[in-house]
C-alpha cells in the first residue's frame, strides 16, 4: 500500500513539474506570442496609470504647462509676458512635434528658448521640433558641462545603444512591454538625429536670467548626471527639478551601463532643492505635485532614501562584506520602502548598493579570484567539462521548478555560454528568463530579461547607423574616434606620421600612429609642419568621412583627385588598414 502511495505521489509530482515546465512551449515562429503573454506584477501594472495618457496637465498658475506621457521624457512650457520657454523636448522628433501642436493651442507666442536640464537623450533629442524658424531659432540652454559630456558619447554610442536596447526593450513588441518605469516606453526616431548643442551655457552654481519676462534662476543640482540644472522660478515659486526626482525609486545605476553616479552629491542636490520652499514642483518624468508641505516631505523622504543608501554601504564596504552580499542584505526601512515614490519600478536599492561600492573601491572586491579571472566562456566551458551537460540541466529544471530563478539561471547559462547551439539549454534558458520577468518589479529589469531571450534567439539588431551623426561631427571628433579603432594586432610594430590638410574647414591635424595607439593634434595656422612626415594629405572633411566610413578606399579617392598625396599612395593605404573599419 505504502509502494503504491509514494508511486501515486512522484506520478504527481513529475506531472505537475512537466506542466511547470512547459509552462511557456514554443517554437521558433511562435516566440513572439511568449514574449506577449508574460506577465507582469500588479504594482509595476498600476504604475502605468501616472502616464497611460498623453496629456497637457496645467499647473495653478498660468505660467506652466507639462506634457505627459507623449514619450519616456515630459517637456515642459512655460509661458512669459512676451514668449515662450521650452524646458526639456522628449528623445523624440515625432513627439515634441505632437506636443508642439498641443502648446499652440495654449499660446501662439514665439518660442524663445529651449532648456536642456542635462545631457540624456530623452530630454534633448525633440529639440529641432520646437525650431519654428530654422532662420531665426530660438536660443538652446545647456549647463556649460552638457556639451563635454555629449562629446564624450560617440566614443562608446555603440554600447550605449546595445544597453539601451536591453534597459528599455525597444525592439520588444508593445504587447510585451508594461511602462518603462518613469514613461510609457523610450521612443527610438530621434536616436540618430544630429545633437543641437546650447548656443548659450550655464555656468557654476548658479545664474539668473529674464527670458521672455519670466525671471529664471538656474540652479546646477548634479545627481543624475554631473551637468543637470534645476529651474527655480522665485515669484511663482515653481521649481523643475529634472531628474533628480520622479515618482519611482531612482536609478542611482542604470543597468545599461553608466559611470558611478555621485549618490551623495545626489542627495545633497535634493537637500538644497527642498530649501527653496516650492508651492509647485514640475519634474521631468511623471506628473507635477503641488503643496509646500507636501513638496518638503518629498524631497526630505527621497534625499534620506538615497543618503540611506549611500551610509549603508559604506558601512558594509569597511566591514568588508562583498559587494553582491551587501546588496542582499541592505534593505530600505519600511517607512522608505513603501512610499509611493520610491517603489522600484526603475532602478533598484541592489543596483544602487553595488554602485556606491563601484564608486569607492572600483571593480577589485579583495578576493583574489577576481584578480585574473577566467573569461565567462571559458569559465562555462570547464564547468560543462566538469559537471556535465545533463547534470547542469537536470539540476536548473529542479531549481526553476522549486522557484530558485537566479540559480536556474546561473546553471543553465554555463552550458549556454559554452554551447549556445545546444537547443535543450537555450529553451531552458528561455523559460528562466521568462519567469523571472514575470516576477521582476523593475521594468529595466523585466526589459533586460526579456531582450535577453531575443538575443539568445539571434532576434535582435545591435548595430546602430553611425552615418547620420558622423557626417555632421567635427573633424577633431572624428579623428578622436578613430584611436578608438586601431588594431593593435597590425599597428604595434609601424609607427607612421600623417598630416591631414581640411580643405573646406581649414583645419590641419597631425596623425602619429605609434605603439598600437594613435595621437591626434591640431596643428593651428601658421604653425610649421612637425618633421619626418610620411604623408601630406589634402582633402576635405566629407570625403575623409567616407574613407573613416568604409565608403571609399584611400587608393580610389586618390585615383579620382578628391584626395592629393604628397608621400606614397601605398603608405596611405597602409596606415588606413590599420584602422577597424566595421563600426559596429
Amino acid at each position: 500500500m505504502l509502494d503504491k502511495n509514494v508511486a501515486v505521489v512522484v506520478s504527481a509530482t513529475l506531472v505537475i513539474l512537466s506542466v511547470f515546465l512547459c509552462k511557456y512551449q514554443w517554437t521558433e515562429e511562435s516566440l513572439d506570442d511568449v514574449l506577449r503573454r508574460v506577465p507582469a506584477p500588479d504594482i509595476l501594472q498600476r504604475q502605468t496609470a501616472e502616464f497611460q495618457h498623453p496629456e497637457i496637465i496645467q499647473q495653478v498658475t498660468n505660467e506652466s504647462w507639462v506634457a505627459v506621457g507623449f514619450a519616456l521624457g515630459n517637456s515642459i512650457l512655460l509661458e512669459g509676458p512676451t514668449g515662450l520657454i521650452v524646458v526639456d523636448t522628449t528623445e523624440s522628433p515625432a513627439a515634441a512635434a505632437e506636443i508642439l501642436q498641443h502648446f499652440r493651442k495654449i499660446s501662439s507666442k514665439p518660442i524663445k528658448a529651449i532648456v536642456y536640464t542635462h545631457n540624456h537623450v530623452d530630454h534633448c533629442k525633440g529639440a529641432e521640433s520646437f525650431i519654428e524658424n530654422p532662420d531665426n531659432p530660438p536660443d538652446i540652454i545647456g549647463h556649460e558641462l552638457l556639451a563635454k559630456l555629449v562629446q564624450r558619447q560617440p566614443s562608446f554610442f555603440q554600447k550605449q545603444y546595445r544597453g539601451g536596447v536591453f534597459q528599455f526593450g525597444t525592439q520588444l513588441e508593445d504587447e510585451a512591454l508594461v511602462n518603462a518605469g518613469i514613461g510609457p516606453r523610450l521612443r527610438t526616431d530621434g536616436i540618430t538625429v544630429p545633437w543641437i548643442l546650447p548656443n548659450k551655457v550655464i555656468k557654476g552654481e548658479k545664474q539668473e536670467m529674464n527670458i521672455s519676462g519670466l525671471q529664471i534662476q538656474f540652479i546646477h543640482i548634479p545627481g543624475e548626471t554631473p551637468d543637470q540644472m534645476g529651474l527655480w522660478l522665485p515669484k511663482q515659486k515653481i521649481l523643475l527639478p529634472a531628474d533628480d526626482i520622479y515618482r519611482t525609486f531612482p536609478n542611482l545605476y542604470a543597468v545599461r551601463g553608466t559611470t558611478p553616479r555621485d549618490v551623495q552629491t545626489w542627495a545633497n542636490s535634493l537637500r538644497k532643492m527642498a530649501a527653496l520652499q516650492a508651492e509647485y514642483l514640475i519634474p521631468s518624468h511623471t506628473r507635477p505635485i503641488a503643496g509646500v508641505r507636501q513638496i518638503n516631505e518629498l524631497f526630505n523622504v527621497y534625499a534620506d532614501a538615497i543618503q540611506f543608501i549611500h551610509d549603508q554601504s559604506l558601512r558594509y564596504l569597511n566591514r568588508d562584506v562583498h559587494p553582491d552580499q551587501a546588496a542582499k542584505m541592505i534593505k530600505l526601512p519600511e517607512q522608505l520602502a513603501r512610499h509611493p515614490f520610491l517603489l522600484q519600478f526603475y532602478g533598484t536599492v541592489e543596483w544602487s548598493v553595488k554602485a556606491v561600492y563601484s564608486q569607492y573601491q572600483g571593480w577589485f572586491s579583495g578576493d583574489p579570484v577576481e584578480l585574473h579571472p577566467l573569461p565567462p566562456k571559458e569559465k562555462a566551458t570547464r564547468m560543462v567539462s566538469l559537471v556535465g551537460t545533463s547534470k547542469l540541466i537536470a539540476e536548473s529544471k529542479q531549481a526553476l521548478y522549486q522557484g530558485d530563478l537566479q540559480w536556474a539561471l546561473e546553471l543553465v547559462s554555463f552550458v549556454t555560454k559554452a554551447d549556445p547551439s545546444n537547443n535543450d539549454a537555450l529553451k531552458l534558458r528561455t523559460n528562466v528568463l521568462v519567469e523571472l520577468a514575470s516576477k521582476e518589479t523593475s521594468a529595466n529589469g523585466r526589459h533586460n530579461y526579456l531582450t535577453s531571450v531575443l538575443n539568445d534567439h539571434k532576434r535582435l539588431d545591435l548595430h546602430l547607423n553611425p552615418v547620420p551623426q558622423l557626417t555632421v561631427m567635427p573633424m577633431r571628433q572624428v579623428l578622436h574616434l578613430m584611436k578608438f579603432r586601431v588594431k593593435t594586432e597590425a599597428a604595434k610594430v609601424k609607427e607612421m606620421h600623417l598630416v591631414c590638410n581640411f580643405t573646406d574647414v581649414e583645419e590641419v591635424f597631425h596623425l602619429n600612429l605609434r605603439n598600437g595607439l594613435l595621437l591626434v593634434n591640431e596643428i593651428p595656422k601658421g604653425t610649421p609642419l612637425p618633421p619626418n612626415i610620411d604623408i601630406k594629405l589634402t582633402t576635405t572633411s566629407d570625403t575623409w568621412k567616407e574613407l573613416v566610413l568604409n565608403k571609399k578606399s584611400g587608393l580610389r579617392a586618390w585615383m579620382f583627385g578628391s584626395v592629393e598625396v604628397d608621400g606614397s599612395v601605398w603608405e596611405l593605404s597602409n596606415f588606413m588598414s590599420y584602422f577597424d573599419r566595421r563600426l559596429s
